[in-house]
């Protein structure tokens, strides 16, 4: 009779190696997904954060994509008004007796978005933005929910239709209405710095495997492993490495929803029609040329849909990721099981299923 084969063994040295010699490049990641999770929820509770990011997303429209940002630069007279508007609430004194032109403000922006389905930024839009997310800063409970439900469904109104922006806006007021806001938040922050990461380190193996058949070959074998190994030992070593928290269930995602990302790139790039390849050739194009002018927006469907699996295999990590100190919903609906409270659990399914279909039909619409 053979003996037995120390696999267990095996993997428990190198994780006890691993602990023993790069603890502190350990800790240093821990750090830093916890730094970006903890950024995206103070994005999503404190509103006025946004605006840095909606200045920063205008220009990026507008030199990388040609959407155009009309009247951009404001008139004194209103740049006048803007600092009284913020020095009011600043100190706290008309931020009430204002809520009601805020409330008129939103609702005419979404307005403007479903009626024109336009992109075009004016300076009253602008205008508009800076006042409600000044005012969140002292009602959060109230604008923070309303602004993203807002967002939402003006985006998925330009990408995905009148349906999904519905949808999408209902969605997230449901999710509010039922006091899990909060949770929700906690989870959309998880869930796109796993897919953040995970697409950073996906989509350039698949470009190099698309391009090198040995690499192919090479990471064929890992990506079976990876997606036929159960998602639980995934949370073994991940707690052992980064202790409990945002970080190893961050980690553990990655890993679990990259496969799909890697496969789908590579697949994009070798289905690129030869006739365009050898017409960048002809032409002198350079290898950075043929792939980021050529082959690169040819495969962007193939591409998208492996973003799109990426997202939705992170978000089916969520009640798994709960069970190593994870915060979200899947906190909720592991409660509900733990506790048999029915109710609970259906609340915190519904939920994780709303954001789910959200994000499907996004990036389904961005890929069209």
């Amino acid at each position: 009779m053979f003996p037995k084969i120390p696999l267990g063994e095996g993997a428990e040295w190198v994780e006890n190696f691993l602990v023993d010699n790069f603890g502190l490049l350990f800790n240093l990641i821990r750090d830093g997904v916890d730094g970006i999770v903890g950024f995206l929820q103070t994005m999503l509770y404190m509103p006025i954060y946004w605006v840095p990011l909606a200045f920063a997303l205008i220009f990026m429209l507008h030199f990388k994509i040609g959407l155009s940002v009309n009247d951009f630069k404001l008139p004194k007279w209103l740049t006048v008004i803007l600092s009284l508007i913020i020095s009011v609430f600043v100190i706290q004194g008309l931020n009430l007796v204002l809520l009601p032109f805020l409330s008129v403000n939103i609702v005419g922006l979404a307005l403007l978005f479903f009626l024109t389905r336009s992109v075009k930024v004016t300076a009253a839009q602008i205008l508009m933005f800076v006042v409600a997310y000044a005012t969140g800063i002292f009602v959060p409970e109230l604008t923070s929910p309303i602004m993203f439900a807002v967002f939402i469904g003006s985006l998925a109104y330009t990408r995905s239709g009148t349906g999904v922006a519905v949808f999408a806006a209902l969605g997230i007021m449901l999710i509010s209405n039922i006091g899990l806001w909060e949770q929700s938040v906690q989870t959309i922050s998880l869930i796109l710095t796993s897919t953040l990461l995970a697409l950073v380190i996906s989509i350039p193996l698949g470009i190099l495997a698309a391009k090198n058949d040995t690499v192919d070959a090479f990471l064929r074998p890992i990506l079976d492993f990876m997606q036929t190994m159960p998602a639980f030992v995934y949370l073994i070593p991940a707690v052992v490495l980064f202790d409990i928290g945002s970080t190893p269930a961050a980690v553990a995602t990655i890993i679990f929803a990259m496969p799909p990302a890697i496969r789908l790139t590579n697949l994009g790039i070798r289905q690129v029609p030869e006739e365009l390849v050898e017409a960048g050739k002809a032409f002198g194009s350079t290898p950075s040329q043929m792939l980021f002018k050529i082959q690169l927006p040819q495969a962007m469907p193939t591409i998208m849909a492996g973003i799109n699996q990426c997202i939705m295999l992170s978000l089916s990590m969520v009640v798994i990721a709960s069970m190593i100190g994870a915060r979200g919903l899947g906190s909720v609906v592991m409660r509900g099981v733990s506790q048999l409270e029915t109710g609970v659990g259906f609340e915190g399914g519904i939920a994780v299923v709303i954001i789910a279909i959200i994000l499907d039909r996004l990036t389904q619409g961005v890929s069209k």
